[in-house]
């Protein structure tokens, strides 16, 4: 990576994978995207195009290869067969969305069971997104495919690589391929050794091991939701068997069957004048009409451009640097407009408030009003004078002589002259009184 011309990071990493699935350093091809704009601008490519095939990923080493990200163009060599070609339409995951007719299991027995069809499925939108790590597949369907299969569901994947994918025993773990039909009949097989995978994870160091050999990974991921309306999502695994070219000049999207080779024919994709008919010859690629799927695989022969032609584009091209200088120019006076506005308000904010007659300041005045305290002399519109407590006090008792009342021990109650208390002892009966005063309690 050259950031300028003193200055480059050799061998810069791209996607790496984290544990919390979310992938660093990722590039991004959307509709304005400023790679893509930046290098069209230059001339370094020749249109805002893009072409992606993941390549392999399998376990063993003839299942493992290189894959391949062309701007500009794409490479001839990794694709075969026919191919549909689709406008984009964005969806909120910001994917193209198509339309999936049916997903088939290839078992080794030669039967392709559907999972669409016991659920009287005759399409569901689906989501091609190189972004998510695996195939996301609704619920109904995944509890069909365990059905089928054989397999014996464990838990759910939780490393960097592969996050989030369904592990299974290693003993009966499916075993055949998964083929994806997109409309207008596209099938794209996904085999099984890059659909069914170890339980793969990332040590300290960077390199990737096996985590759990008693285990293995489809990489198919549930979706909580069953609503024909829901999209699937078509990850990774799609894309080791699918190769796609997407267009945002024209707004359309191309789909191929992927064929997995180490040669490489890369082919510059552009589009002509608006004036002219032809394309160069150094396209075999035609242009794709986004209304209507196309096949991208026969040449197309060229005829030469007029001088006129070159003149027209030269002149297009010197207006349309010049438009955009006027464009950035514009930007950036708006930028600052905003910046000195901004500035301008918040100075006005913080200065000081003016205090003039009859402007009160936003906090209580401190000059005004006197401390009040409680009057000394007798209030001349009450003729009342300040309350005190008494310095008299009476202090009051209880009698010192109290009386005491009895029952009889036999009999209704009856009146008896109140008498002193005297003191009586329970054992051997009433003591003479000593005097009055110790008969008080």
């Amino acid at each position: 990576m050259n950031l300028n011309s003193s200055l480059s990071i050799p061998k810069f990493p791209l996607g790496i994978s984290r544990d919390e699935g979310e992938p660093m350093n990722t590039l991004g091809f959307g509709h304005n995207s400023t790679l893509l704009n930046i290098l069209a601008l230059n001339g370094s490519i020749a249109s805002r195009t893009w072409s992606f095939w993941q390549g392999w990923t399998g376990a063993q080493t003839q299942y493992q290869m290189d894959g391949s990200l062309v701007l500009g163009g794409y490479d001839s060599a990794k694709v075969t067969g026919q191919n549909i070609t689709v406008p984009l339409n964005m969806s909120d995951l910001n994917c193209n969305l198509v339309n999936v007719t049916d997903i088939k299991m290839n078992l080794k027995n030669g039967s392709s069971p559907s999972l669409f069809a016991p659920f009287g499925l005759s399409r569901v939108l689906g989501c091609p997104e190189p972004h998510f790590g695996t195939v996301f597949l609704h619920s109904d369907m995944w509890d069909l495919f365990l059905e089928i299969s054989g397999s014996t569901y464990v838990d759910r994947s939780v490393s960097s690589v592969n996050f989030y994918g369904m592990l299974v025993e290693t003993f009966g773990a499916y075993d055949g391929d998964l083929t994806i039909s997109i409309d207008p009949g596209l099938d794209i097989r996904i085999p099984n050794h890059q659909l069914v995978v170890p339980d793969y994870d990332i040590n300290d160091q960077g390199q990737q091991y096996i985590k759990n050999s008693s285990n293995r990974e489809i990489l198919i991921n549930q979706m909580s939701s069953n609503g024909a309306n829901d999209n699937i999502v078509l990850g990774l695994p799609f894309f080791t068997s699918a190769y796609m070219l997407v267009d945002n000049d024209a707004q359309s999207m191309t789909l191929w069957q992927a064929q997995a080779s180490k040669t490489q024919n890369i082919v510059p994709f552009g589009h002509p004048p608006a004036c002219e008919t032809t394309v160069s010859s150094h396209s075999n690629l035609p242009i794709p009409d986004p209304t209507k799927p196309t096949t991208i695989h026969s040449a197309i022969t060229s005829s030469a451009i007029s001088k006129g032609a070159i003149a027209g584009a030269v002149v297009g091209g010197l207006i349309g640097i010049a438009l955009f200088i006027c464009a950035y120019i514009w930007f950036r006076m708006r930028q600052n407009r905003r910046r000195q506005a901004a500035e301008t308000s918040a100075q006005s904010f913080l200065a000081p408030y003016p205090y003039e007659s009859g402007y009160q300041k936003p906090e209580m005045p401190s000059d005004r009003h006197p401390p009040q305290e409680m009057p000394l002399d007798r209030d001349p519109g009450f003729a009342l004078a300040p309350y005190e407590m008494s310095e008299v006090r009476a202090y009051e008792e209880l009698p010192a002589q109290r009386f005491a009342m009895e029952l009889p021990l036999h009999g209704p109650p009856t009146p008896e002259k109140s008498r002193p208390l005297t003191l009586v002892e329970i054992s051997g009966g009433p003591k003479t009184p000593k005097s009055r005063r110790g008969s008080r309690f």
